[in-house]
């Protein structure tokens, strides 16, 4: 048995109605997310199966369809209108989903794309969208009805952008001279599921639609938004790129970008469609999302402000459900960065009169321009956690003042501060006594070394920075080690020769990091006065980064 006919676990045979009861009993247990390239050979299976029954030959199982290795761009076809098989009652078909179907597929709206756009973002669509048996249950009802209300474009346009799919068709005559019609199907890989074949075969029965353009091609973008946010839920895992993912998602649905006319011109794909935001709120529905995205979503998208107007029609829904897993944040204040920065500015204006010749500070400048340090967040994390919290921290960069290009660096300073803490295994006092070598009878260590809280060991910082270079010596009271790093966009980075040890007390500790720091910032070179014997000549490199103090003025030798 050739190997196509191996895949359905069928004989040979011309019978349609068999080879679609077989892919159909297959594909059951061959979900297209779950398992791709099982799914992919029990369709290339179902379409040789079918080339075979209506050729009369037995198609080449060796001849895999072209662009087989690629299902995301790879067209799909279908060979006839295959009949709907019969697989007992529909679960769905006393749903409200189908119901409104009936009513706006048979009812004085149904050219209404306005009417066919809000059935798709319907919750109770959603619920069941991308369930095989209603899929199903959509292809029975379109095909029941066609004699008296075929698929119109209206319809089969909302269709193809809330399943993301695309229509090919293409006029063929057969050797008889009769017109022949085949239709091919393109849709990514995030959008396949197990049922899409009943939403094709609708699609085939009507005009091809026009490809999506302005609101469309809006709600296109805001359907594989969801579907994409709806795969990572379902994944269940929530790592801090997949925070990252839905992050950047909810922030194409602020007010800003909301319009009711979107244009989808050049830079402005970023617009999104008010009805977009019906299906963020049904993704929000979701069980067991984290915290985490509630937060993101309140911030992001101002939902402190949604109570009234404009904003609540826009917005009320998901205000509501971010309410109600987390109503705290109804009593949070809203941190205005405008004022943060007219605080900064105020603060070194402030700080730049009170050091001044003409220091003219008064003591209410001082009270109230102050104050801004205490609205900086302060916590402390594992040296482990390096890289979750710069991440974390570049996450949050882009809703602050700080610059674009400078955030790599912003990002790597302040995770460097915030993971002073080591291990909580590893902090022990086992540095500081001997061991005589003796274990306790019962295998627990001796009283010299129970575990410290981490606090305890935090280092001792001294910082300095000229316009280039960010320098930090740091002393390890316990150890009594002192080191000189310098600050990079990955972290700390050891200087060389840079290492001290038995460094006792703190007042020691801070007189060589402050001479470690100048050093590093004010080199002064090699000491001339120390040689005894002068050398007979003197090489200099010239250093280029570095502006002449005369515009004439080059080095003997550079190019021009």
């Amino acid at each position: 048995m050739s190997g196509f006919w191996t895949v359905l676990g069928l004989e040979p045979t011309e019978d349609i109605s068999a080879i679609k009861r077989a892919c159909a009993e297959k594909a059951k247990a061959c979900h297209p997310e779950e398992d791709p390239e099982g799914f992919l050979k029990l369709r290339n299976a179902y379409r040789a199966a079918l080339d075979y029954a209506g050729g009369g030959e037995e198609a080449s199982p060796e001849a895999p369809p072209a662009g087989a290795e690629e299902p995301e761009d790879e067209g799909w076809s279908l060979s006839g209108r295959p009949e709907i098989m019969d697989e007992g009652p529909n679960p769905f078909a006393d749903h409200p989903a189908a119901k409104a179907f009936l009513v706006l597929y048979t009812g004085k709206q149904r050219k209404n794309p306005q009417a066919w756009m809000d059935y798709f973002t319907s919750g109770e669509f959603l619920d069941v969208a991308w369930e095989r048996r209603f899929a199903a249950l959509l292809l029975e009802q379109a095909t029941r009805l066609e004699a008296e209300y075929p698929v119109n474009r209206e319809f089969l346009t909302w269709l193809c952008v809330a399943y993301q799919f695309r229509v090919l068709r293409a006029e063929f005559r057969n050797p008889d001279g009769s017109p022949r019609v085949e239709c091919q199907f393109r849709i990514n890989r995030e959008a396949q599921f197990s049922g899409q074949e009943f939403i094709f075969e609708i699609a085939a029965k009507g005009p091809a639609p026009k490809y999506p353009r302005g609101n469309e091609l809006a709600m296109l973008y805001s359907f594989q938004e969801y579907r994409r946010m709806v795969r990572i839920a379902g994944d269940g895992v929530w790592s801090e790129q997949e925070i990252g993912q839905c992050s950047e998602i909810i922030g194409c649905y602020a007010a800003g970008y909301i319009t009711d006319k979107c244009q989808q011109r050049g830079d402005m794909d970023h617009e999104r469609h008010p009805a977009g935001l019906r299906l963020l709120t049904h993704f929000f529905r979701r069980a067991g999302l984290p915290e985490e995205l509630y937060r993101i979503a309140w911030e992001k998208l101002d939902l402190k402000t949604a109570p009234m107007g404009r904003a609540k029609i826009l917005y009320g829904a998901l205000r509501e459900l971010v309410l109600e897993r987390l109503p705290e944040l109804a009593e949070q204040k809203k941190t205005s960065f405008a004022k943060l920065r007219t605080d900064f500015h105020d603060y070194a204006a402030g700080t730049y009169k009170r050091g001044g010749e003409h220091a003219q500070a008064t003591g209410e400048d001082i009270r109230r321009t102050d104050a801004f340090f205490f609205l900086l967040p302060l916590t402390m994390a594992v040296y482990s956690q390096y890289e979750a919290v710069k991440g974390e921290i570049l996450r949050r960069l882009p809703d602050t003042a700080a610059p674009e290009e400078g955030r790599e660096l912003i990002a790597s300073c302040l995770a460097d501060g915030v993971c002073g803490l080591p291990e909580p295994d590893a902090v022990g006092l086992g540095t500081a006594f001997e061991r005589d070598g003796e274990d306790e009878e019962d295998g627990e260590p001796p009283e010299a070394f129970e575990l410290l809280p981490p606090e305890s060991v935090l280092p001792f910082e001294v910082f300095a920075e000229n316009t280039e270079f960010l320098y930090v010596c740091t002393w390890f009271q316990r150890d009594r080690i002192l080191a000189l790093f310098q600050q990079t966009p990955v972290g700390k980075q050891l200087v060389g020769g840079g290492q001290f040890s038995d460094i006792g007390d703190a007042q020691t500790a801070v007189a060589l990091a402050k001479r470690l720091l100048d050093d590093q910032l004010h080199p002064k070179g090699f000491p001339m006065e120390a040689l005894k014997v002068l050398p007979e000549a003197v090489y200099a490199q010239w250093d280029y980064a570095v502006p002449a103090r005369t515009r004439t003025f080059r080095p003997s030798g550079a190019r021009r």
